[in-house]
């Protein structure tokens, strides 16, 4: 894990608030019989030697600012929600209905 931001690495000149840093944090999420989100279980790695580092546009258009700081990378796996086959059948006859309205006030209007 990260300790302290400002410590330097052993491996490089700079701190990790200096030279930036890639976290990469792995979400899991289980549902119950409902349908609703039972728990979560997530897990933080932080990618040793990496660096978050860009160069961006600095207000004189003929010089770059370069920005270090933490790259959060998510990845989100599991199921969530549970299909509902009434709820389906309703969303699609009421979205029929509403079409056959518009049409008949399209072609009387």
């Amino acid at each position: 894990g990260i300790d302290d931001i400002d410590e330097a690495r052993a491996t490089h000149s700079g701190s990790i608030r200096h030279e930036g840093a890639i976290l990469i944090t792995t979400i899991h999420c289980r549902h119950d019989y409902t349908g609703s989100v039972d728990a979560c279980d997530y897990s933080v790695v932080h990618l040793a030697k990496s660096e978050a580092k860009w160069n961006a546009p600095s207000a004189n258009s003929t010089d770059t600012e370069t920005r270090r700081g933490i790259k959060i990378i998510l990845t989100v796996s599991g199921r969530m929600g549970l299909f509902k086959w009434y709820a389906f059948m309703l969303a699609w006859v009421s979205a029929s209905a509403l079409l056959g309205v518009a049409a008949v006030a399209v072609d009387y209007a």
